[in-house]
C-alpha cells in the first residue's frame, strides 16, 4: 500500500515541477524579447537610418562639443530590408563614439555610409590626437566593432597614427 502510494504521488510533483518549469522559461523569454526590443534603436519602427544615427550623435554631442557631419548614400528600400545590418551598423557607430568622446580630443567627426561596387562602406573619422594601433591594445569595444563586421561578411580598418586622428573603415557586401 505505502509503496504504490509513493508512486502515485511522485508523477503528479514531477509533472507538476515541468509545468512550473516550463512557465517560467516561458516568462523569462518573454522578458528576454521585450527587454531587446527597448534596447533596439528607433529604427526598427519606423525613422530611416540616418535619422537614427543623427539621434545617436545628437545624444552623444549634447553639449555641441563636435562638428558632426552625416552623408548616407545607399539604396534605402535595399537597406530597410536589413535590419540585422542596421542594428550592427548603428552599434559600430555607438561603440566608436564613446571611444572618440573618451580618448581622441576630437573637434570634428564625419560619418558617411555609402555603397559602392556592391558593398557597403561605412566610414568614422575623427581630427583627434589618434594613437599608434600597433602600440595601443584593442580593448574589447574593438573586438566587439570587428565581429560585427564579420558577421555580415565584412572587414574593420583601423588607421590611425599619434596626431593624425583615427579612420574606421567598415567594408561589408550589400548584396548577400
Amino acid at each position: 500500500g505505502t509503496v504504490t502510494g509513493v508512486q502515485t504521488c511522485a508523477l503528479p510533483i514531477s509533472l507538476q515541477w515541468l509545468g512550473k518549469s516550463r512557465q517560467f522559461i516561458d516568462m523569462a523569454l518573454t522578458e528576454i524579447r521585450n527587454i531587446s526590443h527597448r534596447l533596439a534603436p528607433a529604427f526598427f519602427d519606423s525613422s530611416t537610418l540616418e535619422d537614427t544615427f543623427n539621434e545617436l550623435i545628437e545624444d552623444f554631442n549634447v553639449e555641441k562639443k563636435y562638428e558632426v557631419a552625416v552623408r548616407m548614400e545607399v539604396n534605402e528600400p535595399r537597406m530597410k530590408q536589413r535590419k540585422d545590418l542596421q542594428l550592427n551598423l548603428y552599434r559600430i557607430l555607438q561603440e566608436q563614439m564613446r571611444n572618440i568622446i573618451k580618448y581622441a580630443k576630437a573637434t570634428s567627426i564625419s560619418i558617411e555610409l555609402t555603397e559602392e561596387n556592391d558593398m557597403f562602406v561605412f566610414s568614422i573619422i575623427d581630427d583627434g590626437i589618434g594613437f599608434d594601433p600597433n602600440k595601443t591594445s584593442k580593448g574589447i569595444g574593438f573586438a566587439n566593432m570587428k565581429r560585427r563586421a564579420e558577421l555580415f561578411n565584412g572587414t574593420l580598418e583601423l588607421i590611425s597614427a599619434p596626431g593624425d586622428g583615427c579612420q574606421l573603415i567598415v567594408r561589408i557586401p550589400s548584396v548577400h
